[in-house]
């Protein structure tokens, strides 16, 4: 196969993430806290499965 011009992917630079939106990154790499909150007791800053207090 052939390389894609130039142009017809996205630049990595460009790819606004949708979880800080910031520019440079996806969601998946991002290294925000945002929206890293827990369904299991509430709090911010982990999830469920890495929560200390499981009922």
């Amino acid at each position: 196969k052939e390389c894609p011009e130039s142009g017809s992917y996205t630049e990595v630079d460009e790819t606004v993430c949708y979880k800080c939106s910031e520019k440079g990154h996806i969601a998946r790499n991002c290294n925000s806290n945002r929206g890293n909150k827990c369904y299991s007791c509430g709090e911010m800053g982990h999830i469920a499965r890495d929560c200390e207090s499981k009922a």
